[in-house]
């Protein structure tokens, strides 16, 4: 996924949905849903995950942020998304 780089640097945040062909899953699992860091440490504390809105949601993104790579793990699938400018 890209994100333009002037989106990037805002420091309003930024909701990043994601392609319906990932979260189509978790509209059918309500539970063993999660999202980590490629190393399965939790995400930072200014991006979260909002099941409700299948996206990535952030507060003012921290410089040098992108790019950002998440595991989406929806029962025993997982499916990796790397986030660039």
């Amino acid at each position: 996924m890209v994100v333009p780089q002037a989106a990037a640097r805002t420091s309003a945040g930024l909701i990043i949905a994601l392609p319906k062909e990932v979260t189509a899953q978790t509209q059918e699992v309500s539970t063993n849903v999660k999202m980590t860091l490629i190393n399965d440490q939790p995400l930072p504390n200014w991006v979260r995950f909002d099941t409700k809105l299948n996206a990535l949601v952030t507060d003012a993104v921290p410089q040098a942020t992108f790019p950002l790579t998440v595991v989406l793990t929806v029962g025993n699938q997982r499916t990796v998304i790397r986030v660039t400018e």
